[in-house]
């Protein structure tokens, strides 16, 4: 993934805590990941379903994400602050990157 979070962290040196939480079955799951991004332009997380954590349905999220000092902590009301907002689908199958879909349209909306 490929986020903007590090631009309106407070922290020097923040982890950055992403929770995703389903838009229709309102299930939160968190996790902390490091950012492996070399650039202050960008911040790249690296994130494996089924590994760094379970998302158990298909469909819509909306993935938060939250400075924090700990390297721990997925519990969001013990987090520093918001930095990035963001919606993201969860798919059955893995997304054909070589062929463009007419038939999904998606919005991007920047939060302030």
């Amino acid at each position: 993934m490929c986020v903007s979070a590090n631009e309106k962290a407070t922290l020097a040196n923040p982890n950055f805590l992403l929770v995703f939480r389903h838009k229709v079955q309102n299930d939160n799951v968190g996790v902390v990941l490091t950012n492996t991004s070399s650039y202050n332009r960008y911040d790249l997380f690296s994130f494996t379903e089924g590994t760094d954590a379970v998302l158990k349905y298909t469909g819509e999220y909306v993935l938060t994400i939250y400075e924090q000092e700990s390297a721990v902590n997925t519990d969001p009301d013990n987090a520093t602050g918001v930095v990035h907002i963001e919606q993201c689908i969860v798919l059955k199958e893995p997304f054909l990157t070589k062929s463009n879909n007419p038939t999904i349209t998606r919005y991007i909306h920047e939060f302030s």
